[in-house]
């Protein structure tokens, strides 16, 4: 499916990231239950997502 999408394998070239991505037990203190959050800083960040049936996300 990715050789469909995005063509052959040798156009794929390492960034050396790392991510992790988790759920939420209950929405972030403070933030309303449709809003996002962004935290970036040099050389790391952090992402909430908010979603309608369940706790955020956080990337």
């Amino acid at each position: 499916m990715r050789r469909l999408a995005f063509g052959p394998q040798q156009d794929l070239h390492p960034l050396n990231y790392m991510i992790g991505v988790t759920t939420l037990d209950a929405p972030i203190e403070g933030l309303g239950l449709h809003k996002g959050l962004v935290l970036a800083e040099p050389g790391r960040s952090a992402w909430t997502f908010p979603f309608a049936n369940h706790a955020p996300s956080l990337l």
